[in-house]
C-alpha cells in the first residue's frame, strides 16, 4: 500500500478461530499519508487533556494499605455471607 502513498491508520477488530484462539483476522484502515485524516495529530481536546491527567495522576498515586485492607475485609465479609446463604437454600 505504501507504494501507493497509502499507510496504516488504524488496525482493529481482531478475530480468533474457534478452534484454538489463534489470531485468524484482522481489519486495517488504510489512508493517503498526505490526506485529510493525517493532517492533525492532537489526540484530545485541552478539557479532555486535563481530565486524562487527573486520572493518570490518581492511578499514579498508590491507595493507602489500610484502605486496600479494609476491601479485602469487606469482600471477605461478602464472600463468607454468600457461603452461609448458598449452604441455607440448598
Amino acid at each position: 500500500m505504501n507504494s501507493y502513498a497509502f499507510v496504516v491508520y488504524d488496525i482493529y477488530e481482531g478475530h480468533t478461530r474457534p478452534m484454538d484462539g489463534a489470531l485468524a483476522q484482522i481489519d486495517i484502515t488504510f489512508v493517503k499519508e498526505n490526506g485529510l485524516f493525517r493532517k492533525s495529530h492532537i489526540y484530545t481536546t485541552p478539557e479532555q487533556r486535563k481530565q486524562l491527567i487527573k486520572n493518570l495522576n490518581i492511578l499514579r498515586n498508590p491507595l493507602p494499605i489500610a484502605q486496600i485492607e479494609k476491601w479485602y475485609q469487606e469482600i471477605f465479609i461478602i464472600s463468607i455471607f454468600k457461603t452461609i446463604v448458598s449452604l441455607h437454600t440448598s
